[in-house]
């Protein structure tokens, strides 16, 4: 993927581009990279070995649409159940069009969102779990790279908090320790903007409306000033390659996925 610098500027929204849609064709995309990763390990991964889904002294529960609540499930059960569910939504259209005209659901991305959470944790087990195997293969440095990628993009886009990245956060303070701490700045400010826009009390204990507003145009102002993303150019395609990577996937199930 190149440098750090390159990299942070290819996960951003290129001009023009629709937000939704380069969100879809991340999600294959990195579902795609995730597979193939985790098939460097599938062996090893074992339910008899790692009966709960993990990442040192994280585990990790399965829910979705076809369980009454969290349930305790092995990694590779985890695993798989994660991979089918993605698929379920890829070929769902009314979550993921393949129509270009057709639009996306209000809730699309807190789904986006989820699943990132999800492929996360999966790159968590492998560092937490199987490094030795990816370095028996000398693929240490794919999978950092994988993992780097995974990280900027999910950032750029808050689909992680940073509270989720506990369990490799050494690794990632190594790799994009500025970037994370850029996002925790900009969350503890949030935090004191919030605080601050609430209302005031005058001496008479009565809130101060004025001045509630005033602080609350001021921050609607100052987010509308930041500017949008710069763009940049794909050497495959750009765009329209990856869109259409993500309707082929959509419509054959499996076919573009490394299992």
């Amino acid at each position: 993927m190149g440098s750090g610098a390159g990299i942070e500027e290819a996960v951003k929204l290129p001009k023009g581009e629709n937000l939704n849609e380069w969100l879809a064709v991340h999600v294959v995309d990195f579902m795609n990279e995730v597979s193939l990763l985790y098939g460097v390990i599938s062996e090893f991964d074992t339910a008899d070995k790692f009966p709960v889904m993990s990442a040192g002294d994280f585990t990790y529960k399965w829910s979705d649409e076809t369980t009454k609540g969290p349930v305790s499930v092995s990694a590779p059960q985890y695993v798989e159940n994660l991979f089918n569910w993605i698929e379920r939504q890829l070929s769902d259209e009314k979550i993921f069009p393949v129509d270009v005209d057709k639009p996306f659901p209000k809730d699309f991305h807190k789904r986006v969102k989820h699943i990132f959470s999800r492929l996360f944790r999966v790159y968590a087990h492998i560092y937490c779990s199987h490094m030795v195997h990816i370095e028996a293969q000398h693929a240490e440095k794919h999978v950092n790279s994988s993992l780097k990628h995974f990280v900027l993009f999910a950032l750029e886009f808050r689909l992680l908090r940073t509270q989720e990245l506990q369990p490799v956060r050494k690794i990632l303070d190594k790799i994009v320790g500025h970037r994370i701490q850029e996002v925790e700045r900009n969350e503890s400010g949030g935090a004191r903007r919030e605080i601050r826009t609430q209302s005031t009390v005058d001496g008479n204990g009565e809130s101060s409306k004025d001045e509630e507003e005033d602080k609350e145009m001021k921050e609607r102002k100052r987010l509308a000033s930041i500017p949008l993303p710069t763009t940049y150019e794909c050497d495959n395609g750009g765009v329209a390659h990856q869109k259409k990577l993500r309707r082929h996937s959509s419509r054959n199930k499996g076919c573009c996925v490394l299992l």
